[in-house]
């Protein structure tokens, strides 16, 4: 994800300090986040491991609208561009499924 100029990553506040949010959207940004669920990643773990998601809103302390600007730009892995806008209200659903690709 860019910030509106597309020149840099998006980063701000949240909870641990600085922040950057993954790009769900984008097919190589949500195949590394699925990759973290890999069973190897948890040791003494089995294959009944589940995970629950919370704060996958994307919350943005340090702007005005506590949330990822809406003209942030998202990147395809096929090179289209989209602003923040059209997807902020599947931002949770695609990291929800992000999720359960890296689950299964």
């Amino acid at each position: 994800m860019k910030d509106s100029t597309g020149k840099k990553d998006f980063e701000g506040t949240c909870w641990p300090g600085n922040s950057v949010w993954i790009d769900y959207f984008n097919e190589n940004g949500s195949a590394f986040y699925s990759s973290l669920y890999n069973l190897d990643n948890f040791k003494g773990s089995n294959n009944r491991y589940y995970a629950w998601n919370d704060m996958n809103e994307p919350s943005v302390f340090s702007t005005d609208s506590k949330t990822i600007p809406t003209t942030a730009k998202h990147f395809k892995a096929d090179g289209a561009v989209f602003e923040h806008r059209d997807v902020h209200n599947a931002y949770g659903a695609a990291q929800q499924r992000a999720s359960y690709n890296g689950l299964k």
